[in-house]
Protein backbone atom coordinates (compact mmCIF):
# COMPACT_ATOMS: atom_id res chain seq x y z
CA UNK A 1 0.00 0.00 0.00
CA UNK A 2 1.18 3.23 -0.58
CA UNK A 3 0.59 6.73 0.48
CA UNK A 4 -0.10 10.26 -0.64
CA UNK A 5 -0.80 13.42 1.09
CA UNK A 6 -3.58 15.05 -1.15
CA UNK A 7 -5.54 18.59 -0.22
CA UNK A 8 -9.48 16.45 -1.31
CA UNK A 9 -10.35 13.47 -1.77
CA UNK A 10 -10.59 13.20 -5.66
CA UNK A 11 -8.04 11.56 -8.24
CA UNK A 12 -7.84 15.38 -9.38
CA UNK A 13 -6.63 16.55 -6.07
CA UNK A 14 -3.22 17.85 -6.11
CA UNK A 15 -0.32 16.49 -3.73
CA UNK A 16 -0.68 18.30 -0.38
CA UNK A 17 2.47 20.32 0.57
CA UNK A 18 2.39 18.56 3.88
CA UNK A 19 2.45 15.77 5.25
CA UNK A 20 1.28 14.90 9.21
CA UNK A 21 -1.26 17.95 8.42
CA UNK A 22 -2.81 16.85 5.14
CA UNK A 23 -6.50 16.88 5.04
CA UNK A 24 -6.55 13.41 3.36
CA UNK A 25 -4.35 10.52 2.12
CA UNK A 26 -4.76 8.57 -1.07
CA UNK A 27 -4.47 5.03 -0.17
CA UNK A 28 -3.55 3.45 -3.22
CA UNK A 29 -2.55 -0.42 -3.66
CA UNK A 30 -0.63 -1.17 -6.50
CA UNK A 31 -1.12 -4.93 -7.15
CA UNK A 32 -4.88 -4.11 -7.54
CA UNK A 33 -5.03 -0.36 -8.18
CA UNK A 34 -7.67 0.16 -5.88
CA UNK A 35 -7.59 3.73 -4.67
CA UNK A 36 -9.45 5.15 -1.13
CA UNK A 37 -9.80 8.13 0.54
CA UNK A 38 -8.67 8.66 4.37
CA UNK A 39 -9.25 11.61 6.20
CA UNK A 40 -6.65 12.45 7.89
CA UNK A 41 -8.53 13.02 11.37
CA UNK A 42 -5.04 13.84 13.40
CA UNK A 43 -4.38 17.34 11.03
CA UNK A 44 -5.84 19.42 13.38
CA UNK A 45 -3.65 17.88 16.74
CA UNK A 46 -1.87 20.84 18.84
CA UNK A 47 1.02 18.51 19.07
CA UNK A 48 2.70 15.34 17.99
CA UNK A 49 0.55 14.73 14.52
CA UNK A 50 3.71 13.43 12.84
CA UNK A 51 3.93 10.00 15.12
CA UNK A 52 0.17 9.84 15.40
CA UNK A 53 -0.16 9.77 11.43
CA UNK A 54 2.75 7.45 10.62
CA UNK A 55 0.99 4.90 13.43
CA UNK A 56 -1.86 5.24 11.49
CA UNK A 57 -0.88 4.62 8.05
CA UNK A 58 0.80 1.55 9.15
CA UNK A 59 -2.34 0.44 10.69
CA UNK A 60 -3.53 0.75 6.87
CA UNK A 61 -0.96 -1.19 5.47
CA UNK A 62 1.07 1.46 4.04
CA UNK A 63 4.70 0.26 3.25
CA UNK A 64 5.97 3.68 1.01
CA UNK A 65 5.08 7.46 1.20
CA UNK A 66 5.49 9.85 -1.55
CA UNK A 67 5.53 13.40 -0.13
CA UNK A 68 7.15 16.85 -0.41
CA UNK A 69 8.16 17.16 2.95
CA UNK A 70 8.12 14.77 6.50
CA UNK A 71 9.03 16.32 9.54
CA UNK A 72 11.77 14.72 11.53
CA UNK A 73 9.55 12.80 14.15
CA UNK A 74 7.67 11.29 11.54
CA UNK A 75 10.75 10.64 9.27
CA UNK A 76 11.90 8.41 12.47
CA UNK A 77 8.48 6.72 13.16
CA UNK A 78 8.01 5.90 9.16
CA UNK A 79 11.63 4.57 9.48
CA UNK A 80 10.87 2.10 12.44
CA UNK A 81 7.90 1.23 11.25
CA UNK A 82 9.54 0.26 7.98
CA UNK A 83 7.77 2.27 5.74
CA UNK A 84 9.43 3.95 2.84
CA UNK A 85 9.62 7.45 2.16
CA UNK A 86 9.98 8.72 -1.62
CA UNK A 87 10.36 12.59 -1.81
CA UNK A 88 8.82 14.61 -4.56
CA UNK A 89 9.45 17.85 -5.70
CA UNK A 90 7.28 19.62 -8.35
CA UNK A 91 3.72 20.03 -8.80
CA UNK A 92 2.07 17.08 -9.03
CA UNK A 93 -1.18 16.03 -8.96
CA UNK A 94 -2.44 12.50 -7.39
CA UNK A 95 -2.96 11.41 -11.23
CA UNK A 96 0.50 12.70 -11.88
CA UNK A 97 1.62 9.92 -9.46
CA UNK A 98 -0.73 7.48 -10.33
CA UNK A 99 0.67 7.72 -13.73
CA UNK A 100 3.76 7.43 -12.71
CA UNK A 101 3.30 4.43 -10.57
CA UNK A 102 1.25 2.65 -13.27
CA UNK A 103 4.28 2.68 -15.63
Amino acid sequence: MIAIPVKKADKSSEMDDRFARCPFFCLFNPETGKIDFEENTAAMAPEGVGPRVAEFLATKGVKQVFSREVGPKASRILEKLGIRVEMVSGDYTLQDILNMLNQ
